[in-house]
């Protein structure tokens, strides 16, 4: 019982360690990233782009408050005083008295304003105009993103096939070395010949170190794009970066005009003019007249308040002068106090009433004048800003354009050039197997194609991120 109930024990130590290894195994895989994976890790940790989304809600709050303005202004008001005096009066003898005295005001005030010339519906337009130029800004900042991390990534990619090329010329070079011992040891080849070889291992193992570090260095500047700390445990997915096709590349102008009504920044600047161009019509409501309707609800309490009844009686007033037996009756006034509670003078006192206030500007120190005049100059700076995103819009298309025909031009080369120096090498690879060519010649033309091959890496992601730029311009996903 007690080896069972052992063997039972190392066997859930056995699964706990295999368990525990494994899971370490699992955080220690690298991590690899997708083009898309990259694009929204940038577009969520990018300091601009949170600080311009802040903005844009910004806008947001000041364009629903331009819609408020137009509601009535409604408010209500309430006053508790109270006063405390001491007095003298004929009915205490000319002895002093004490008095408190608590009053209470009440009301209920609105306002809305019935025209001020248009004023408020242009300032809500042109917040409207605003608001919705503030978000093709974030469309904009993020398509600079995204073209920043297909550069950097595509610069990855490039860096790990030049890595890949570099050490296959050093597996070549080992193999090489072999060869040419085994020559050089049957008296075929003179001893200068392994040394030149080994010399070339050399400087191809140190062009190795050279190619990783430039690796490293383009992981750490996408990683750097997509602010996030440095790990070692990075990598990209070459999935999906085979060389598009080249077919006939539409003409800079044609890809203008289809940019043109697509790109963020165009349709910014073009609210940012309408936005200047309402502002006009705004200061020109300064001018107008205003009217604005009110209204009231007003009510009030005083402690200090009673109610006084009055009866009259028959009583003796005096006497006839001519007899001063005849006395004169009349009826006399007989008052008394009485307690005004505060719900019936709320009541009593409650007193409505409605105003319609016009107010026409005479002379207001010009303001509408001046304001009329710095809205048309605004209005003219957004329309020269509207015009150089244009240009610039124009001159990075013809930029993208030309870049992307060089680009097909130097590919197609880069590939006829890698065609003919693969046999030249082929055949002198051949020849110096064989003793029949020398270390110098072959080591030349080996060191002329690996450039060609170098050469025709560098041209194909070249064309493959100037054709993505175009593509971009087009509408084009950046996938």
């Amino acid at each position: 019982m007690k080896k069972n109930k052992q063997m039972k024990i190392i066997l859930k130590s056995i699964i706990l360690i295999t368990t525990i290894l494994s899971c370490s195994n699992l955080f220690a895989q690298t991590k690899t990233w997708t083009l898309k994976e990259c694009i929204d890790q940038a577009l969520g940790k990018n300091i601009q782009l949170n600080e311009t989304q802040l903005t844009s809600k910004l806008n947001e709050i000041n364009y629903n408050q331009a819609k408020a303005n137009e509601y009535p202004n409604i408010s209500f008001t309430d006053g508790q005083n109270f006063t405390f005096h001491n007095y003298t009066s004929g009915n205490s003898g000319g002895q002093a008295s004490y008095e408190n005295i608590s009053t209470n005001n009440a009301a209920l005030n609105g306002t809305v304003t019935l025209y001020n010339g248009f004023q408020l519906k242009n300032t809500i337009k042109q917040s409207k105009f605003i608001y919705d130029a503030g978000n093709f800004d974030l469309e904009k900042i993020k398509n600079d993103i995204t073209l920043n991390i297909v550069a950097a990534y595509l610069q990855v990619l490039y860096s790990y096939k030049a890595l890949e090329i570099v050490n296959n010329e050093v597996n070549n070079d080992l193999t090489q070395v072999e060869k040419t011992q085994k020559f050089v040891d049957a008296g075929k080849l003179a001893e200068g010949n392994l040394l030149q070889v080994q010399s070339q291992l050399t400087a191809d193992k140190a062009a190795a170190v050279s190619a990783g570090n430039q690796l490293q260095l383009a992981k750490v500047n996408l990683m750097q794009l997509m602010n996030m700390p440095i790990v070692d445990k990075f990598d990209v997915d070459s999935i999906g970066t085979q060389e598009p096709p080249i077919e006939n590349i539409i003409a800079a102008a044609d890809i203008y005009k289809t940019s043109e009504g697509i790109m963020p920044e165009i349709k910014s600047a073009d609210l940012m003019e309408k936005a200047n161009e309402t502002s006009i019509s705004i200061a020109q409501a300064l001018a107008y007249p205003k009217l604005t309707l009110g209204g009231a609800l007003r009510t009030s309490y005083s402690s200090s308040n009673s109610l006084y009844t009055t009866t009259y009686s028959p009583g003796e007033i005096g006497y006839l002068e001519s007899n001063p037996t005849e006395q004169v009756w009349s009826e006399l006034p007989n008052t008394t106090k009485q307690s005004f509670s505060f719900p019936k003078q709320i009541s009593d006192y409650f007193t409505p009433a409605i105003s319609l206030n016009l107010t026409i500007p005479i002379l207001n120190n010009y303001q509408a004048k001046y304001s009329v005049a710095k809205a048309k100059i605004n209005l003219q700076n957004s329309q020269f800003e509207e015009q150089a995103v244009k240009d610039q819009l124009r001159k990075n298309i013809e930029q993208a354009y030309t870049d992307l025909t060089a680009a097909v031009k130097e590919y197609a080369a880069a590939k006829d050039n890698l065609t003919s120096e693969q046999r030249t090498y082929s055949d002198l690879e051949k020849k110096f197997n064989i003793g029949l060519a020398t270390a110098t010649d072959f080591l030349i033309e080996k060191n002329n194609y690996e450039k060609a091959k170098m050469s025709v890496v560098q041209s194909k992601y070249t064309y493959i991120f100037k054709s993505k730029i175009v593509d971009f311009y087009l509408g084009k996903p950046l996938n």
